[in-house]
C-alpha cells in the first residue's frame, strides 16, 4: 500500500515537473515572440516615418507652385479667355491642389472649345477617377478612344474601371483586344493584357500574349522570364 502511495507521489512530482517545464517554455516563447514583434513594428514605423520625411520634400514645392499659380493664370484667362495652353495649365495646378472638381471644369471648358481632342478627354477620365465617379470616367475615356485610337492609355483606364472598379471579365478582354488590334505593336498593351489574363488564372492566354511580345522585341526580359516559367 505504501509503495502505491510512493508511486503516486513520485508520478505525481512527475507531471507537475513537467507541467512547470511546459509552462517555463511557453513564456520564454511568448517572450521572444513579443520582442520580435515589437522589433518588426519599430522597423516598420521607422521605414514609414522615413517614407514620409522623404516623399512631401519632393511634393510640396509642387503644391505650393500650383497654389501660387492659380490667382495669376485666373488672370490670364479673363485676358486671354480661349488660350488652351493658360486653360490645361491652369487645370493641372488644380490637380496639383487637390481642387479636382475645379481641374474637372477646366478640362470641359477645353473641350467646348476643342471637342475632338481625345487627350482631354482622357485628362478628365482620370480627374473623374479622383472624384470617384466611375460612369463619368469611363464615357471620358470611351470618347477619348473614339476619337483616337492609336496609343491611347484610354484603353488601359477603360480596363482598369472594368477590373477593379466595376468587376467585367469579358469587357477587359474586349477592351485590350480593341487596344491591340488598333496598336498591334503597342508592347505594354501586350503585357498588361498577359497580366490580366495571369490575375483570371488563364495562363495558357498569358503565355500566348508574352510570346507575342517577344515577336516585337526578342530581348523583353519579362516575356522572357514569364514564357519560361508559365
Amino acid at each position: 500500500m505504501e509503495n502505491q502511495q510512493e508511486q503516486s507521489t513520485h508520478i505525481l512530482r512527475y507531471i507537475i515537473i513537467i507541467l512547470v517545464t511546459i509552462a517555463v517554455c511557453a513564456a520564454a516563447g511568448y517572450i521572444y515572440f513579443k520582442a520580435t514583434v515589437k522589433q518588426k513594428v519599430e522597423e516598420s514605423v521607422a521605414e514609414k516615418k522615413a517614407s514620409i520625411t522623404v516623399a512631401p520634400t519632393s511634393a510640396i514645392p509642387l503644391v505650393q507652385d500650383a497654389l501660387a499659380e492659380i490667382p495669376e493664370f485666373e488672370q490670364k484667362l479673363i485676358a486671354q479667355p480661349g488660350n488652351i495652353e493658360t486653360m490645361r495649365k491652369q487645370a493641372q495646378n488644380y490637380i496639383f491642389a487637390d481642387k479636382y472638381e475645379k481641374a474637372r471644369d477646366a478640362y470641359k471648358q477645353i473641350l467646348s472649345v476643342t471637342p475632338d481632342d481625345a487627350k482631354t478627354y482622357y485628362d478628365l477620365g482620370k480627374v473623374e477617377i479622383r472624384l470617384e465617379q466611375y460612369d463619368l470616367a469611363q464615357a471620358a475615356f470611351e470618347k477619348s478612344i473614339e476619337l483616337d485610337t492609336k496609343d491611347n492609355l484610354s484603353y488601359v483606364e477603360l480596363a482598369d474601371i472594368y477590373t477593379i472598379r466595376k468587376p467585367e471579365r469579358e469587357k477587359v478582354i474586349e477592351t485590350y483586344e480593341a487596344a491591340i488590334k488598333n496598336n498591334p505593336q503597342n508592347i505594354t498593351f501586350h503585357v498588361l493584357f498577359a497580366s490580366f489574363y495571369e490575375q483570371i488564372g488563364e495562363t495558357a492566354l498569358a503565355k500566348e500574349q508574352y510570346q507575342k511580345v517577344l515577336s516585337i522585341d526578342p530581348a523583353y526580359r519579362l516575356a522572357l522570364e514569364k514564357v519560361k516559367n508559365l
